[in-house]
């Protein structure tokens, strides 16, 4: 049964990625990961390949360095260092900042393995040529930095991270749905019966540099505590004729029509790709009346954040009267 104290040297070290190449993009944001694929062919005393190893043998001997220095990348702590880190494990915000497209062929008899580098804001250095260093068992090192006889190396580029806010960010209306295709026949409320009207909206991030950003998760706070039902509403009421309006913001992961005005109404899904989706509910009235449904938030505050983990934080305030569109207020 062979193992790591088998391994006197090495046939072959390379440090690539899945396409093949020996370059890559993340954003330095502490969160974005790109991959590092080290392929090894380890040999025994008499120059034969050592085979029959498993990650148990291998990983804790292998480390991902600093190609012109030689210092350890730090490990396993992507998300709290101050530096480049590095783990074996694939996480949510795994998004090359293109363009990783084919999975290149690199395992002809060796072993390959992939590990996962993020860079935080304020890392000392940008950019970074990332080698691979291992501990042999008697007491040696075999590395392929700059200043080695075994050079290979993969160079690591980053973008500055994005804090998103209203400037690079865009509100899109979707659909208008017609007041009278609506059902305007809603016997069950205390309010009698109104004409509903629904317009979708969707905030995206600008896709200003290439990568393509948009958003996959959203994390909603202040909406009205105790009623788990008007978790993404948002209401403004006004005291007058008409235009009573709600918003309904929609969980990322929803996959069905969200039922609302103490459920005779059902609003059509809102799924705009990419962005964070709202949907204004209006209705009119024919009373002079102060409509009290449940306690709802005057405001929302929601954290958007993107495939690459960058993130922003934005309130949803009131309506504008003339044009009857939420206002976005960033509040980064």
């Amino acid at each position: 049964m062979s193992s790591w104290k088998d391994v006197t040297g090495f046939s072959a070290v390379k440090v690539t990625r899945y396409d093949g190449t020996q370059t890559g993009k993340i954003y330095a944001n502490g969160l974005n990961q790109t991959e590092i694929v080290v392929y090894f062919e380890p040999i025994d005393v008499n120059g034969r390949l050592v085979t029959g190893l498993t990650s148990d043998d291998y990983l804790e001997p292998m480390a991902l360095i600093d190609a012109e220095t030689g210092t350890e990348l730090d490990w396993h702590e992507w998300n709290e260092s101050s530096n480049w880190t590095y783990t074996e494990y694939k996480h949510e915000y795994y998004y090359p900042v293109p363009d990783n497209k084919t999975v290149a062929d690199i395992t002809e008899g060796g072993y390959s393995f992939t590990f996962y580098v993020s860079c935080s804001a304020d890392a000392t250095f940008k950019s970074m040529g990332i080698a691979v260093q291992f501990a042999l068992a008697d007491g040696s090192t075999y590395s392929t930095g700059d200043n080695s006889q075994n050079a290979s190396k993969t160079t690591i580029h980053t973008r500055k991270k994005i804090i998103y806010d209203t400037e690079n960010t865009k509100v899109t209306k979707d659909i208008v749905v017609n007041e009278d295709l609506i059902d305007k026949n809603i016997p069950e409320t205390d309010h009698g019966t109104y004409l509903w009207g629904q317009i979708n909206y969707g905030l995206y991030p600008n896709d200003d540099d290439g990568a393509a950003n948009y958003f996959i998760s959203s994390e909603l706070f202040n909406y009205a505590l105790g009623d788990f039902s008007m978790k993404y509403c948002f209401y403004e009421k006004i005291h007058g004729w008409g235009n009573d309006r709600l918003a309904y913001f929609w969980p990322m992961d929803l996959k069905s029509p969200r039922i609302v005005g103490r459920g005779n109404f059902s609003l059509t899904i809102n799924t705009m790709k990419g962005a964070f989706n709202f949907t204004k509910v209006y209705y009119h009235h024919h009373d002079w009346e102060d409509y009290e449904w449940t306690d709802h938030a005057n405001d929302n505050l929601a954290i958007l954040t993107d495939q690459y983990g960058n993130s922003g934080r934005f309130h949803f305030v009131k309506f504008d009267n003339d044009s009857a569109d939420i206002t976005v207020a960033s509040a980064n």
